[in-house]
């Protein structure tokens, strides 16, 4: 089973607020940062959780979500935390690696701390039929090579399940997997959290579709 699915969200919620770990935080100032720069009407969120983020989220800018989940109870806490704040709002379960996601596309796709669970190629692909023609998908993963542990210690034991099934990508594999999509990379950088771990994000784009003659 996909440890995923074992994880309360609250416990989940609480490991990434830890001041040992303090990603949450981080991963919410990421997502109304991009928000602001590509100002997207509509919004996939990958890995959505409980929607975390989404209260940073101008709904003035980005009117419609979709939020998906592999664990099905974290899709409809989303729901129920953020239905009302958007004109629009969809939750799906889905494994953004396998499973078809037959949604109305958006202008953009936020995966943070999602890739290093799935395989990047095969969520790529999957993940161009959410985009419009166009479109954008933003990915931020944990960068390998930091002391640190890849999953943090804390006192929410559950969330060591994730220990073995978490692989950290480098932004040169993601690019390549990208690359290998149909995605083009056209803007990179990092980020440190207080706690000390390292942070790539990426933006990629699919082309427009050609225009055709009258």
């Amino acid at each position: 089973m996909n440890p995923w699915l074992t994880i309360p969200l609250e416990d989940y919620e609480a490991h990434m607020s830890l001041p040992a770990v303090n990603q949450a935080a981080l991963m919410a100032d990421i997502l109304a940062c991009v928000c602001d720069t590509y100002r997207p009407a509509s919004l996939a969120l990958l890995g959505c959780a409980g929607g975390h983020g989404l209260d940073r989220v101008d709904p003035a800018i980005v009117s419609r979500i979709v939020a998906i989940d592999i664990n099905g109870s974290y899709a409809q806490r989303a729901r129920e935390r953020f239905a009302e704040k958007f004109h629009a709002f969809s939750a799906f379960v889905a494994d953004i690696e396998r499973d078809p996601l037959p949604i109305v596309p958006v202008r953009l796709a936020f995966g943070a701390l999602v890739f290093e669970y799935v395989d990047p190629v095969a969520a790529m692909r999957n993940v161009t039929a959410l985009l419009e023609p166009g479109g954008a998908l933003v990915t931020v993963i944990q960068l390998p090579g930091s002391a640190a542990e890849a999953v943090t210690p804390s006192p929410y034991e559950a969330i060591q399940r994730l220990s073995g099934v978490m692989r950290l990508r480098s932004v040169e594999e993601m690019r390549a997997a990208a690359e290998r999509s149909g995605f083009t990379e056209v803007d990179v950088c990092d980020t440190e959290s207080s706690a000390g771990k390292r942070f790539a994000i990426q933006v990629f784009t699919i082309p427009e579709k050609p225009r055709q003659n009258a």
